[in-house]
């Protein structure tokens, strides 16, 4: 992601690498998702003000906006591009010239700022022919030169891209499955300010999981259906639904939705389970501006009276759901902060501290580690772990008596092999210190001072 890190540099150079004014770098990306959102809004409800109210507010209270808008990462970049390249899509659609600027200036964007955009153009080429599949070589004639544009840029980033892959560089890599594909539209739908939190859904990704928060989700769910059936019972007869398409903007909302945050995601999704990739919702976020205005404009589609109760009882539960995202304990991000500032004031001169978790949290926050490569010790005592094996383990604690402080962060990413918790479970004297967000901290006591291993589970 060269572009994102560009920007990144770049908003470091005018105010400094401080945490509020780093989480602040999203604001200039949900500006523009404001004003791509503010257009739409025009073009579909110009002549229907509530409708219009209704549209913007069905953004501004979004759970996923909501939780991607307070993280130092690309995800709300990437969302506003997303929807400007497909805002794009439906002015070109009006014959309006300008649009196809605007979705070249999107899809290189995103593209610049995440390897996974690239999706985008395969989906923009799917529209555009299901769109002009009568005239395919006026709209190729169109397109030309923002197509030999497109190419002189995408080209040189594929081939970086594809440079990273080679070299083993990307994300952590975690398998894909079905639920994968579940998890994006939960999140698009705004449950996840509702149901288990992303760690529990990690560890306990099971149905019996979601029937502790039945009630939160209910509240969400509910008027989601109620909306679905009314609207669906309204464009079900056929003059309604002629009704409906007669006017184009809603149609090209429509099918940019059922292309990018339909084909789009079931794409992207296949391919993660080629590359054996995980992919979540943050990985299609330049898919949900389409998606959510295609939902919105659908829902608005039933009769007055349960369509006025639906959609006030589903902002509450949007509402409700961004709220308890910023608030609620059990959905706080990874305090990498607190768990550094625990292991600084229990560590001692002759403590082994090994850190699981991003090793550039850990040194944004000033700590001095290195990476463990399976090797003995060095002098350094502050290491980096992850994923090891038992044999590298038991390399790293053959010759090790004193204490150990353990800073363990997601065993399902950071511990695979369950190699750090069974040793800590079979340690006599290892205690629980701390529990940051997403930390587990654990104080074990040197040989020197254990007489006894107890018998770990299993």
């Amino acid at each position: 992601m060269p572009g994102y890190l560009l920007y990144a540099y770049l908003w470091a150079r005018i105010g400094g690498t401080g945490e509020a004014w780093s989480r602040l770098s999203n604001l200039a990306w949900l500006l523009i998702a404001g004003a791509v959102w503010w257009s739409w809004s025009g073009s579909l409800f110009r002549r229907d003000p509530t409708k219009r109210t209704i549209f913007l507010a069905m953004l501004l209270t979004s759970p996923f906006l909501t939780y991607y808008a307070l993280e130092y990462r690309p995800y709300a970049a990437l969302t506003a591009l997303g929807g400007m390249t497909v805002y794009g899509l439906l002015l070109n659609a009006k014959d309006d010239g300008r649009g196809r600027w605007l979705v070249l200036t999107g899809l290189i964007c995103s593209t610049a700022l995440n390897m996974l955009s690239f999706v985008q153009l395969p989906c923009v080429i799917l529209y555009e022919g299901w769109r002009c599949r009568r005239d395919l070589r006026a709209a190729a004639r169109s397109w030309l030169l923002p197509s030999v544009i497109a190419m002189l840029v995408l080209l040189p980033l594929g081939l970086y891209y594809a440079e990273t892959l080679a070299r083993h560089a990307g994300g952590t890599r975690v398998a894909p499955s079905i639920k994968n594909l579940a998890f994006i539209f939960y999140e698009f739908l705004g449950f996840d300010g509702l149901g288990p939190s992303r760690d529990v859904l990690h560890v306990n990704p099971r149905l019996a999981g979601f029937f502790g928060p039945a009630v939160y989700l209910a509240v969400l769910a509910i008027p989601l259906a109620i909306l679905w059936a009314a609207s669906l019972r309204r464009l079900i007869p056929t003059e309604e639904w002629k009704r409906f398409i007669s006017d184009g903007c809603r149609v090209e909302t429509v099918r940019a939705m059922v292309v990018f945050a339909g084909f789009g995601t079931l794409a992207l999704w296949l391919a993660s389970l080629w590359a054996g990739f995980r992919i979540l919702g943050r990985h299609t976020a330049f898919f949900f501006l389409p998606f959510l205005a295609g939902m919105t404009l659908l829902l608005l589609q039933g009769r007055k009276g349960w369509r006025d109760l639906g959609i006030a009882a589903l902002l509450a539960a949007q509402l409700l759901s961004s709220m308890r995202l910023v608030l609620k304990e059990e959905y706080a991000r990874d305090d990498y902060r607190t768990a550094v500032a625990v292991a600084r004031r229990m560590a001692r001169p002759t403590t082994l501290v090994v850190l699981t978790g991003n090793k550039s949290a850990f040194r944004y926050y000033g700590i001095p580690s290195e990476e463990f490569r399976g090797a003995g010790l060095s002098e350094n005592r502050w290491l980096n772990v992850s994923n090891p094996t038992e044999a590298q383990w038991a390399t790293l604690m053959q010759d090790w008596n004193e204490d150990v402080l353990v800073v363990l962060s997601k065993p399902y990413l950071y511990d695979v092999y369950g190699v750090i918790e069974r040793w800590i479970a079979t340690r006599p004297a290892s205690e629980l210190v701390a529990h940051p967000s997403t930390f587990q901290i654990w104080w074990v006591k040197g040989r020197r001072n254990s007489l006894v291993e107890r018998k770990g589970p299993g």
